[in-house]
Parts: C-alpha cells; structure tokens; sequence
C-alpha cells in the first residue's frame, strides 16, 4: 500500500473518530471529576502550589489547563476551600462561580484530551505499521477509533486517557530498546515512563511488562540490567519537571537546612494524625522521613493517599451488589458488556487462532503481555469503578486482535470491525452509557455497572433541558450524582424521599428524576430508594436519568 493511500485512509478513520468525541461531548455537562482535575491544574500554573487533588500527579491535569491561560480565569483563592484543601468544593467555585462560561472553560479543556486522543491514535498506527503490515496496521486503528470506551474518556478533563497514552508509549519505546540498543532509544524509554509515572500512580505495571518482556524476547541482559534503573531515572527526572515549583521539597531537610527553611515540613509532619500514617507504606514513610529528612514532596503525599484509597476501598456497583472492595471479575464483567459485540468476537476467534500460533513477533509479545499483566493486577484490585481503568490495555488487546486474526481469517476480521463501527455509531452520542446489544444496550446497562460506567453526571444539562421543555408548572424533585452546580443549571430543588422517610413519602408531589447511580444504591444505602425500583419508571432522560411520576392526582 502507498504512504497516500495509507495515510488517507488513517485520516479517515480519525476524522471521523473526531467527529463522534467533539460532537458527543460539546453538549454533556461536566463528569464528577472533570471541575477538580481542571481546577486543579490550573491552580499549578498560576500559583505553583499542588495542595489540590495530590491523589493523582499533575500531567493530565496541567495539560488540560493549558487553553485556560489564554482566558485566565480567576482563581478562587479566597474562598475557604482553598485553605481547607477542599477540591470539590475549590473546583465548583472556580468552574461555575467566576466570570468566564463554565460551559466554554470546559470545552476548552476537554479539547485537549480530544486532541491527545486523536494523537495516540496516529501514534498506534505508525508503530504497529513498523512491526506489522498496512491492512494490519488499519485494522488495529479501526477498533482504536470505533471503541465507544476510548470515544467515551478520550474526551473528559481526566488522568485516564494521559495516563494510558503515556503508558503505550513507554511500552513502545523499551521494546525499541530492548531489540536495538542505542542511547536515544534508551533516553525516549526512560522519557516516556516519566511521562507515565507524571499521569496516574498504577504506573508500576509497566516495570513488570519491562523485565517480563525481556525474558520473553531473549534481549541481552545488560540492556535490561543497566536500562531499568536508568529509565527511572530519567522518569525521575520527568515527574520532577512536572512538579519544578515545589522543587525544594526534593532536599533532605537536615536540622540545618530546616533552621534555614523553616517553612519546609517533614513528611512524617505532613501526615502525623492522618490516614495515611497508619498504613503500612504510612509507617515506613514515617520512619525514613524521619531519619533522612524526606519533605512533604506532593508526589510522595499523593502515593500515600493513592495507598489510603486502596485500603479503605471505594464503594462500588455490580450485578445488583454493592461493595467497598470490590470483585475479581469486576473488570471481565466490565469487558463483556461494555465493549462492543464486534470485539468480543475478534477476541474469542483471536484467541482460538492464537492456539495455532508458533512464531510470535517481538510486538506481539509485548501485546499480549500488557494485555495478560494489566488484567491480572486489575483484578487484584480493591477500586473497582469503572472500565476506564482499563485504558492502558486496550490499544494492545487491538493489536492481538487485528494480527492474530488477519493472519488466519482477514474477512472475520472485516466482518468484527464493521459490526463494532456499527454499534458504536449506532450508539452515538451516547458513548459513556454504551453497553453492547447482547448485554441488552444502554437501557440495560443499570443491571450490570453503575458510576463512570453509566451514569457520571454528563446528563445533567439534557434533564434540565427536558424540564424546560416537558414539565411547565409542574414540580420537579431531584436524586443527582454528579459534580455539577445545581444553582447554575437552576435545578436546586426538592430531594426525593428515601425508603425510611414515611412522611416524605406522602407528601411528597413532583416528577421525581433520579440519577441510575442513586437509584441502584452504588453510593448510598442500597435501600435508600428501594420504594421507587418497585415501581416502573414513568419516563427516562438519556440513559442515566429515571423520572418517576409522584404527582398528587388534582
């Protein structure tokens, strides 16, 4: 195939892909996270301080807020919330209490993840076109451009696409080491894990890809003996770029040093009474703070808090049961009903064409490696909320796929892309809440996942569009699970009743929508609206919001 045909061909299919993440997103209100991570990472540009949202490094955020500094918002700084460190409460106030349309700084923040998205994409095909052939390369960037998760978080102000791009990259760039040598390609290993280790803390994964991949491709021990410790390093040195304002933190504060920098606080200090002290890494991180000065880094306060979250576990919805450390088939689950008919087939007959499989090229292995590691440590997960986090493997599962199967059965996999682009388009605008025909669509989806599967708050701007246009005088009373302002979108009304409010129950006298994360009791007493999943819905906005007729008759 020609570069011209190629290329235009990959155009194409990322146009088009362009066209679903602008035009779905351009009219979705914000996700629960979407105002913190922005907020946040416009606050590191302009103050240097990191106080907001250390759960998660500042790459993805830092990114997304870079339009900003062309409009240049005010940021709340004398609004309590920044002095409590209260990120939910600073990122309602900077997104929706300020001059500028929130409407307009979140589209231009989303922007950036779309045009991130867009690049993964070409980057996926010009590596898979350097190892595989062109109809190959194709068809693995058909199922990256027709994959409703990817269209679904490839557009929000969030860590996850960054962090599974960067993830790629890094992968790319060690097997290019491992098989070539040579110091640039050593530097772009090292470069691209910082750019990882920058975007998300479950970045570890990828050193077990790295040695696991050096013994399955046989590469010379020394490459992987003197590289590993090297790309830290270099990662090192990228995490800290991201974090230059707060530099300092990175000395030893001695006693001398702290007599000098009397500002400067010891980790141990930082976390003294916390959480994240009585916690196994909390404990040593108190015990080396105090015997080499470790400071209060915002990076080592965020793998403490990012090591609180996994012990106290985060309440999460599947099958009708809630739990607050999850299930190890939360994500093959997660996988079989939200990802697409298409893909799933191309998976089963990939994996019974791989059977036959006795020569396995060098990228095929690390695809399959990232694929198979991933999913493990996945599932060994207690925060179990949503597929997204299973970002990074995706790009890897398309390139199993797309090469096990043009090898034995090109027309399958025609046949799989087509009926994956089918459902995908069919689907659209809709790509958060998509869950396969066979799971029984989104309508369906509340049976099986709730949270950023489902229902994240993106549907808020279109119920109060429906209110406008549907109910008149008539009341409406509200159950929502988002981050958005109510007083900005006018919809600060009446709660709905829970079960155990028998009073509640009988006065109550509106058009009662319900957010499908509420109502199946992902983040509430499970009971807590028991009394309205007995009766059937009066109506439905979108795929999250169920509208239950509580009118007194007149």
């Amino acid at each position: 195939m020609s570069n011209a045909k190629f290329f235009a061909i990959a155009g194409l299919l990322l146009s088009v892909m362009a066209w679903m993440l602008v035009s779905s997103v351009r009219e979705e209100s914000q996700t629960w996270d979407e105002a913190i991570h922005l907020a946040a990472g416009y606050s590191y540009w302009k103050t240097g301080d990191y106080r907001m949202n250390p759960e998660h490094p500042p790459l993805g955020k830092l990114l997304n807020a870079i339009p900003l500094l062309w409009i240049n918002p005010p940021l709340p700084l004398t609004h309590p919330s920044w002095l409590q460190k209260d990120e939910f409460k600073f990122g309602l106030q900077f997104l929706y209490y300020g001059p500028d349309s929130p409407r307009d700084l979140l589209f231009r923040a989303r922007l950036v993840t779309v045009a991130l998205t867009l690049l993964f994409g070409l980057c996926l095909a010009l590596w898979s076109r350097c190892y595989f052939s062109d109809w190959v390369t194709i068809a693995v960037l058909a199922l990256f451009c027709f994959d409703p998760t990817v269209i679904a978080h490839g557009r929000y102000v969030t860590t996850d696409l960054a962090m599974a791009f960067a993830s790629f990259l890094a992968a790319a760039a060690w097997l290019s080491w491992l098989e070539k040598g040579g110091k640039w390609r050593l530097l772009a290993a090292g470069l691209t894990l910082g750019l990882a280790m920058a975007s998300k803390y479950s970045w570890p994964f990828l050193l077990v890809v790295f040695l696991l991949l050096a013994l399955a491709i046989r590469a010379p021990w020394k490459r992987t003996v003197l590289g590993l410790p090297a790309a830290l390093a270099l990662g090192a040195i990228v995490v800290a770029a991201t974090y230059a304002p707060v530099a300092g933190k990175l000395m030893p504060a001695t006693q001398s040093y702290r007599r000098a920098h009397p500002e400067a606080i010891l980790l141990s200090k930082a976390i003294e009474g916390g959480f994240e002290a009585a916690t196994p890494l909390g404990q040593l991180a108190t015990w080396a703070s105090a015997r080499l000065g470790i400071q209060d880094h915002p990076y080592l306060l965020g793998i403490l808090k990012h090591a609180v979250h996994a012990r106290l576990g985060h309440s999460a919805y599947l099958l009708g049961q809630v739990s607050d450390f999850g299930w190890w088939y939360y994500f093959p689950v997660a996988l079989a009903v939200k990802e697409p008919v298409g893909l799933l087939l191309g998976v089963a007959l990939g994996v019974v064409a791989g059977l036959s499989m006795w020569r396995v090229p060098a990228a095929l292995k690390l695809a399959g490696l990232v694929v198979v590691v991933y999913l493990t440590i996945a599932m060994l997960t207690s925060i179990n909320i949503g597929i997204r986090h299973l970002l990074p493997l995706l790009p890897f599962l398309y390139v199993v796929v797309a090469v096990v199967l043009f090898d034995r059965w090109p027309r399958l996999l025609l046949f799989c892309i087509l009926l994956m682009a089918t459902e995908t388009i069919w689907r659209h605008p809709h790509h958060l809440p998509f869950f396969n025909f066979l799971a029984g669509g989104p309508g369906n989806g509340s049976r099986f996942l709730a949270d950023s599967n489902l229902d994240w708050g993106q549907d808020f701007k279109r119920l109060r569009d429906w209110r406008d246009a549907n109910l008149g005088n008539d009341h409406l009373c509200l159950a929502y699970f988002g981050g958005a302002s109510m007083e900005y979108y006018g919809m600060a009304g009446s709660p709905v009743p829970h079960t155990d409010d028998a009073e509640g129950r009988k006065s109550v006298d509106c058009i009662a929508a319900v957010s499908a994360t509420l109502l199946v009791g992902a983040y509430d007493t499970p009971k807590a609206y028991q009394w309205l999943r007995e009766t059937k819905p009066w109506g439905r906005v979108g795929y999250t919001y169920y509208l239950f007729d509580l009118r007194k008759k007149r």
